[in-house]
């Protein structure tokens, strides 16, 4: 006699299915033999044969917006009686009707949609989010050429810069980001039409949040728009956030 065990189920590729733009996730689990799946309300599709168990379609109701649910599956052997029901693991959906949105455009409808006549939609993300897993000092700070700090962090990665600065209110904190030197300098010409340029105008509030670049050394330079001498402290490091990259030599 075979025993049988039931993994909790997964849901579409999801590690962790919360905010999730389907509202019929496909289910998976590992044991391919009949199966029996229940909602936690209650709601159950009795013996199911024969027995898929990768990305078998939804055969509950859809979830609206924000809805909640638990799904456990229990499978059934040829030649014995049925596992035990899995745990319960639940799924989350976000927000999965263009009603539940409201938005405002940041910049020209024209540049943000190109076709004004043809709205957008919002859409979730359909893989994991991405999540810090490690904060990394630079490795070696340089000059450039044009007297620019150059952090170099030793590795490829992708990530972000957290910083602190402090300076009169305009000064403008300039970042460039490249994966190579050249001469000395940041190697931009491999980006081709990439700008990979984050600029940060000093205001005398909260701190900076730029966004999340793939790079291995970041040139920064200060300059205000004010009479005078620009000048700033600037602490940096990299939050690396997914898979690091091997070193680029040029």
């Amino acid at each position: 006699m075979t025993f049988l065990h039931a993994e909790p189920v997964t849901f579409e590729h999801h590690r962790e299915p919360v905010g999730i733009g389907a509202s019929a996730p496909r289910l998976s689990w590992i044991t391919r033999t009949a199966y029996e799946l229940e909602l936690d309300d209650g709601t159950a599709t009795g013996l199911v044969e024969p027995g898929e168990s990768v990305l078998v379609a939804w055969p509950f109701p859809p979830l609206a917006s924000r809805a909640r649910r638990g799904v456990r599956v229990r499978v059934h052997g040829h030649d014995g009686p049925a596992s035990d029901w899995s745990d319960w693991p639940y799924v989350e959906t976000g927000l999965l009707d263009p009603a539940d949105w409201q938005a405002a455009a940041a910049a020209p409808a024209r540049d943000l949609l190109g076709d004004p006549g043809r709205p957008a939609l919002l859409v979730a993300p359909s893989g994991p989010p991405v999540r810090r897993t490690e904060i990394l000092r630079p490795a070696g700070v340089l000059s450039g050429p044009d007297g620019e700090t150059i952090l170099d962090f030793g590795q490829n990665l992708a990530g972000r810069l957290r910083i602190r600065v402090q300076g009169p209110a305009g000064q403008v904190i300039s970042m460039r980001h490249a994966e190579v030197l050249d001469g000395g300098a940041l190697a931009l010409r491999p980006l081709r039409h990439a700008a990979a340029h984050d600029r940060y105008i000093l205001h005398g509030d909260t701190g900076p949040r730029p966004t999340s670049r793939a790079s291995r050394s970041t040139g920064s330079a200060t300059h205000s728009s004010t009479a005078g001498r620009a000048t700033a402290s600037l602490r940096d490091r990299r939050e690396a956030a997914g898979r690091r990259r091997r070193p680029s030599r040029g």
